[in-house]
């Protein structure tokens, strides 16, 4: 016995043999954090992965609510796949958030295999994501600069003529307006082709029941010509750049109830812009007067082309019941007009 502590002191007291010790312990020590790391690493990396998948492929499914049910499951399940997540997953679930089948939600879960933590009976571990978009009413933008009474808006196809100065009141019949900052022909030929939008928040917030009441003043004088250089920029646009998505192929049987497939309204369309609608009362009281009018409303059309020349044109174009845009998000509003999806969570 007394041997074994003589050499136990010697040992001691050798100063290699103690760092041998001590470098063995930190070795173990240090391929444990560094184990437990490309565990860690390889988890965050899915979880990252997964979320990202979530994200985009609810944003896609929300922009076909609250109608196309089925697009909507099927464009998350796509976009899903375009993250590499497979049908196995991925759990899809159409949800009414704040309007009916407003929301769809997303959750995928994926098992990564451990290469280090087999040593601690750990041969694998579930990573999880998940995420909740909805569809909302979106503030108007890309206006056409031309105005209508809400009496004479449309469901579908519809005829608008535009005439010379004192022949703006007859039925049907749209007049020019200049938002704001006002400006000559030139800006107002640059609205009617690009669509105006509140860059300088001019127009008012939504405030219900009251969506909007906005007075703003109609252009004078003789506005057909520009209407109809501004007609003919659009349409050549359209030729130019417009996918077929943007198009219909027979608008005049157009039927909000049941538009075509493969039709997907969108304001980026040159065709598609959002129409002001005018207070009745409004437009009855500017009648041969310099005043403004009330705007209390908006609805997206689809411009099909026009005839006519000089004195008047007619402006033939479709009255959607929605299109799709990028923007400010109006949360809870009814969703319909102006429409565009959000994250909720």
């Amino acid at each position: 016995m007394f041997w074994f502590y003589e050499r136990a002191r010697a040992f001691c007291r050798n100063d290699e043999a103690v760092v041998v010790v001590g470098v063995a312990i930190s070795s173990v020590a240090l391929v444990g954090f560094l184990a437990l790391t490309v565990d860690l690493g390889a988890i965050y990396e899915v979880r990252h992965q997964l979320q990202t998948g979530a994200d985009g492929a609810a944003l896609a499914g929300a922009w076909e609510l609250p109608n196309n049910l089925a697009a909507a499951a099927s464009k998350a399940q796509e976009y899903a796949g375009h993250n590499g997540i497979s049908s196995g997953e991925i759990t899809i679930t159409i949800q009414s958030i704040l309007n009916p089948n407003d929301g769809i939600q997303v959750r995928t879960v994926r098992n990564v295999d451990l290469v280090f933590g087999r040593v601690l009976n750990l041969n694998a571990v579930a990573v999880e994501a998940s995420a909740t978009a909805i569809a909302v009413q979106l503030q108007p933008k890309a206006l056409w600069p031309i105005l209508l009474p809400v009496s004479d808006a449309g469901s579908a196809y519809t005829v608008l003529s535009m005439g010379p100065p004192g022949s703006e009141w007859v039925p049907g019949t749209v007049r020019a307006t200049d938002y704001p900052p006002p400006g000559g022909t030139e800006d107002y030929v640059y609205d009617f082709t690009y669509g105006w939008d509140d860059t300088t928040g001019a127009m008012p917030v939504y405030s219900p029941p009251d969506p909007y009441s906005w007075w703003i003043d109609l252009k004078p004088g003789n506005m057909v010509n520009a209407t109809q250089d501004a007609l003919n920029s659009v349409l050549a646009n359209s030729a130019a750049y417009d996918p077929p998505s943007c198009l219909l192929a027979d608008p005049y049987s157009f039927n909000p109830d049941n538009p075509p497939v493969g039709f997907i309204p969108s304001i980026a369309c040159y065709r598609i812009r959002y129409f002001p609608l005018v207070s009745d009362a409004s437009w009855d009281a500017a009648k041969g007067r310099s005043q403004p009018v009330e705007i209390t409303g908006f609805v997206p059309t689809y411009l099909i082309g026009y005839d006519g020349s000089g004195a008047t044109i007619n402006i033939h174009l479709v009255f959607l019941r929605e299109a799709r845009a990028m923007g400010r998000a109006i949360v809870g509003a009814p969703l319909n007009g102006l429409l565009g999806a959000r994250l909720w969570r």
